[in-house]
């Protein structure tokens, strides 16, 4: 027989690659559940001076097993904020890094290290800063263009940065791998099996991620719908609220236009299905399961659509947060808190209580990793427990 001696190989490291925990994520990182109902478990306000009203909270939030970080305005400067998740109430964050822009997009993080961008387009002096999670020290740090998207989008393999140009990074050092300037990305884009999707307004492109060679591309303009003949009118990304594609069931690549959702064969390009759209998106589309993905568009309107033809399996009306979704239900807020909503149709069920005399208003979806569950709102940080896990 055959004898196969050597160490076993170590797990891949956790990674939280985007907003809502990278492309298609449903506000998970992988690997946690979300369990029928949450405990809170403590609350944390804001520090900040009396005459400051809203969140200081500037972007998305990325979470990690045992942290979140957070980008805010503390003490009048912008930065990146660590805090510790634990069941004890921590009574100020493990470090803070001070920027000097804001952080508009996701943080991204393996665990060790975190990955950020700093200001908005037009902004001058923008930078994309890799820190130690456990410190908050530099680690390395490079330009951004003034112009550029610049949001982030980290694999096992690289960091790829919409830079204007699309720009594929070693994390280790922040030096380039390989630039590609074909088109300017509206989004990092997205990873499967060594390849990487990404957008510009009007086209989708398929690159090899260790090398940025493209593999095929395809103009938006005059792509065929579900219904064959009909040509697709105004078929271009936003550029208000441009989101990452996502890769999808076997070989599929979903696009996000204003007036369609999009799902395009990976192997060439060709459109297997479109499903039309009411307004522009809200969110970053969810992979649910490789079964359905989940959309809220401008009008608060939430949309469960099959993988399969993109047809509409479940709607719900004015859902004014993006969800926190798995593979049996999305969470949503209700008049009286967060609801539990089955995705095979079931009845709602209650999942968390929101005491809004004493917490304020949520301003993001919750999030998930390892025992925790974490809300952002307009006075604090909320954590609670999760009590399926071990």
């Amino acid at each position: 027989g055959l004898l196969a001696v050597g160490k076993p190989r170590p797990p891949a490291a956790l990674i939280w690659g985007g907003e809502h925990g990278g492309p298609g994520g449903g506000g998970r990182l992988a690997t946690s559940t979300v369990p029928q109902q949450v405990e809170p478990l403590w609350f944390l306000p804001w520090q900040r001076d009396a005459n400051v009203t809203g969140s200081p909270v500037t972007g998305p939030v990325a979470l990690h097993v045992d942290a979140a970080f957070v980008p805010l305005k503390l003490d009048g400067r912008f930065g990146l904020a660590r805090w510790a998740l634990s069941t004890d109430a921590p009574s100020q964050p493990d470090w803070f890094a001070p920027t000097d822009l804001p952080i508009v997009h996701s943080p991204v993080t393996d665990g060790r290290t975190v990955f950020l961008s700093t200001g908005r387009p037009g902004d001058a002096d923008r930078r994309v800063l890799a820190l130690d999670a456990n410190t908050g020290d530099l680690l390395w740090e490079r330009p951004l263009r003034v112009a550029s998207v610049g949001s982030l989008h980290l694999t096992h393999h690289a960091l790829a940065v919409a830079d204007g140009a699309l720009l594929s990074l070693d994390p280790a050092s922040g030096k380039l791998r390989w630039q590609w300037d074909q088109s300017s990305p509206t989004s990092a884009g997205a990873v499967r099996h060594g390849r990487l999707a990404v957008t510009s307004h009007d086209a989708v492109y398929l690159l090899d991620e260790a090398s940025g060679a493209v593999l095929w591309s395809q103009r938006l303009e005059g792509m065929e719908g579900s219904e064959g003949s009909e040509r697709i009118s105004r078929a271009t990304l936003s550029a208000e609220q441009p989101h990452p594609p996502v890769f999808a069931g076997r070989g599929l690549i979903l696009i996000a236009t204003d007036t369609r959702i999009l799902a395009l064969s990976e192997l060439d390009g060709a459109t297997i299905w479109a499903s039309p759209l009411a307004s522009p998106l809200l969110d970053p589309m969810v992979l649910v399961d490789d079964r359905m993905i989940i959309v809220r568009d401008q009008d608060e309107q939430l949309s469960a659509l099959s993988l399969q033809d993109g047809r509409t399996l479940l709607q719900l009306p004015q859902v004014s947060l993006p969800v926190l979704a798995d593979e049996s239900a999305v969470h949503v807020m209700g008049r009286r808190g967060f609801q539990r909503v089955p995705l095979d149709g079931g009845r709602p069920s209650g999942w968390m209580r929101w005491e809004e005399d004493e917490w304020g208003q949520a301003v993001a979806s919750p999030l998930a990793a390892g025992r925790f569950v974490v809300f952002m709102t307009d006075r604090g940080l909320l954590a609670a427990e999760n009590r399926s896990e071990p």
